[in-house]
């Protein structure tokens, strides 16, 4: 049960404190703030929840073997990784969404396909997303052309070796 109940609420806290620093101000690198509030917010958790096993040695919602604080580590990894995996969903205009939301909003009428062709340009779906590269350091402008760093680099490579593992098709 502790292991249930602290992987649980130590995303939750990480969840909120999220929300409040975007509410505050979006960070420009969101990704990286985001992995930096919940490892501090899990290693702050884990240091809290030794001291408090240690004080309340009898209490069952506490965690206090070495194994309990592993797997109440690894609930909160694997919470806050399917949290991160739909985060970019909610971060940017995927195209499929924006398709779907123009469709929707046409009403029961539907959408002409020229309409939709129209809405669908680069300002919505390219270059929200160089800025993206540019911010993350993945890419950066050498004049007017795009050029990837080593960590874009790395980060190409990682998605082919796994696309060509899964023998996945090309494209989007």
């Amino acid at each position: 049960m502790a292991v249930l109940l602290w992987g649980i609420m130590i995303f939750i806290f990480g969840f909120a404190i999220h929300i409040l620093v975007w509410k505050i101000r979006l960070p420009k690198r969101q990704v990286k703030t985001f992995m930096q509030i919940f490892a501090g917010v899990w290693f702050l958790s884990l240091i809290s929840l030794i001291g408090l096993g240690i004080t309340f040695p009898d209490n069952a919602l506490l965690p206090h073997t070495y194994w309990e604080f592993i797997h109440i580590s690894l609930l909160t990894l694997v919470i806050v990784l399917s949290y991160m995996n739909t985060y970019p969903g909610i971060e940017a205009d995927s195209p499929t969404l924006v398709i779907v939301d123009a469709i929707q909003s046409a009403g029961p009428k539907g959408l002409e396909q020229l309409s939709l062709e129209k809405k669908l340009n680069d300002d919505i779906l390219v270059s929200p997303r160089i800025e993206d590269l540019l911010t993350d350091q993945m890419a950066y402008l050498d004049g007017s052309t795009l050029r990837l760093t080593q960590k874009g680099r790395i980060m190409a490579r990682l998605f082919i070796f796994y696309r060509s593992l899964m023998k996945a098709p090309k494209g989007g």
